[in-house]
């Protein structure tokens, strides 16, 4: 099992590709509404501008459905294909940060929260968007393993618990408390898998099917 911590979004990417498994598939990137001319960002939208501050041209992507990738890359009006330098998250939903342009590989650890506004860092590439369930609070888990596929979000609870009726492959732990993590329908020790910590994303090669307070 591999996971994410909170260190510098560099330092962690090495350790995460390292434990990068040949079971990532490459999702199918969003597409954009025709770029418009600098305005305000729609109060359902998910919006990159040419230029730093939310100047100049912008992509429009209205209310992203759980599990599309955005990727930073933009052809824009002129024929030009080039980095956007701003982005804008006026949906109500986080969105995890990749490395990747195409949300491939691991997320670096940092989400962008929902009505939000910032310049690009440089190794942003592009953004997996969540599903509306996935919250602070809960322990969110997907059926695949680059945080797609079916989405089962887990109030916190202090006994053996189910990954809501699927397979996990992907983890995401948004409560103030670690887990742990166990393949199968129990949480006896031979199904012990290990433990994710507060606020932290792990994956698996196999799947998980319970977990329990740490």
């Amino acid at each position: 099992m591999t996971f994410m911590n909170g260190l510098r979004r560099k330092a962690v990417l090495a350790v995460a590709v390292a434990g990068l498994s040949s079971g990532f598939t490459t999702p199918a990137l969003a597409a954009p509404a025709a770029s418009v001319a600098a305005e305000a960002c729609g109060e359902t939208q998910f919006c990159m501008s040419r230029e730093r501050d939310g100047i100049g041209e912008t992509f429009r992507y209205e209310s992203s459905a759980d599990g599309t990738c955005i990727s930073r890359s933009n052809a824009w009006s002129d024929g030009l294909t080039s980095d956007a330098k701003s982005f804008e998250n006026n949906l109500t939903v986080d969105a995890l940060v990749f490395t990747s342009g195409n949300c491939s590989g691991f997320p670096t650890g940092g989400k962008t929260a929902p009505k939000g506004s910032w310049n690009f860092e440089d190794d942003v590439r592009s953004f997996r968007i969540l599903g509306a369930d996935c919250v602070e609070g809960r322990i969110c888990f997907w059926t695949n393993s680059n945080f797609t596929g079916t989405l089962k979000a887990k109030p916190w609870g202090n006994f053996c618990q189910d990954t809501g009726g699927i397979a996990a492959k992907t983890a995401w732990n948004r409560t103030g408390s670690s887990i742990d993590l166990y393949s199968g329908g129990t949480c006896l020790g031979a199904s012990y898998v290990g433990s994710l910590p507060a606020n932290q994303l792990a994956y698996t090669e196999n799947s998980w099917g319970r977990w329990n307070l740490s």
